[in-house]
């Protein structure tokens, strides 16, 4: 109803003003997105990019294409226009090309995805430093591609490593930390590295400790643990961690505590 009535205001008031009607559409377009009400987000975004006849290479056009790139990967076009509007190392023009890195690392195209993030890498070292917090995203992001989506795991440590060294320096509570050393704990059981994975997964809980918003990840981290321990047949230690995920999954209402249940009865069995 709100949007219907908007829509009406869009055609009668500012039916001269194209810069006025693309501004209010990409406000709207953020109400939707914070409602997750992603189809009339869609509607106004493309009414912006309705406008870009008559705006040209504008801001608002920018930003339109930057969100719908959340919804269908055009941010191919949006990073055009960033770079051409204020250059290669632009801020805004840096975060699109690591958000078109991930989306074509989403889509398998491993090549062209760790070129578009090693380019961002490199243009983030020249204003910013080589650790920055935006490099040291660039690299988590790098890591991510090697361990979770494929790729080589000897690299992602790598760049997990490099990752956690920046937060650590600088920003030692981030949230990246903890995905950082994910990776890193990742990484080192696809090398079959196990005690060493084991090691980072508990450090992973000691970082992630304390801090309620981050419970459903530890609950996660714990299940990495319990599988790392037991493929190095620590049967005792595995079953212990799988208590401690079962007390904090009631703690969090989740929705596996039957599955953690027959777990338990299984590890007691053998």
């Amino acid at each position: 109803e709100i949007l219907a009535r908007t829509e009406e205001r869009l055609s009668e008031d500012l039916a001269d003003q194209p810069e006025g009607e693309a501004k209010l559409c990409n406000t709207i377009s953020d109400v939707c997105f914070q409602l997750e009400d992603y189809p009339n987000a869609e509607v106004v975004l493309n009414r912006v990019l309705a406008l870009r006849p008559r705006l040209g290479e504008h801001r608002q056009v920018a930003t339109a294409l930057q969100r719908l790139g959340n919804l269908y990967y055009q941010r191919g076009e949006c990073l055009s226009i960033w770079q051409r509007l204020h250059g290669p190392e632009d801020a805004k023009a840096l975060d699109t090309m690591g958000n078109l890195g991930i989306a074509l690392a989403e889509q398998k195209r491993l090549a062209e995805a760790e070129k578009m993030l090693q380019d961002t890498l490199a243009l983030q070292k020249k204003p910013l430093g080589a650790e920055s917090s935006e490099a040291a995203r660039t690299l988590l992001s790098l890591s991510s591609m090697h361990l979770i989506i494929g790729g080589d795991p000897v690299e992602g440590e790598r760049c997990a490593r490099e990752s956690l060294a920046i937060r650590n320096l600088h920003e030692p509570k981030h949230k990246d930390v903890a995905d950082a050393m994910q990776n890193v704990a990742l990484a080192l059981r696809r090398q079959n590295r196990l005690e060493e994975a084991e090691n980072m997964y508990r450090d992973t809980l000691v970082a992630l400790n304390g801090n309620t918003s981050l419970k459903r990840p530890a609950a996660g981290t714990l299940g990495d643990l319990i599988e790392v321990l037991s493929a190095q047949g620590k049967k005792a230690e595995a079953t212990a961690v799988l208590r401690e995920q079962w007390a904090l999954a009631r703690a969090i209402a989740s929705p596996d505590t039957e599955e953690l249940d027959r777990c338990l009865a299984d590890f007691a069995g053998n």
